[in-house]
């Protein structure tokens, strides 16, 4: 389900986020750099259960 939200980012940000995803427009960038965020997060869950 896509949504509209408004970032407070700076252009620079925005052209980081778009190198390190290597996205060409900035709305996949952003995209791209949440997903990445969210599946990081699982993986340190899942790591901190192991023990």
């Amino acid at each position: 389900m896509p949504m509209n939200l408004t970032l407070d980012l700076t252009e620079r940000e925005l052209v980081e986020l778009r190198q390190r995803t290597n996205a060409t427009d900035t709305a996949g960038a952003v995209a791209r750099a949440a997903r990445e965020f969210l599946q990081t997060c699982r993986l340190r869950e899942l790591t901190s259960m192991g023990g």
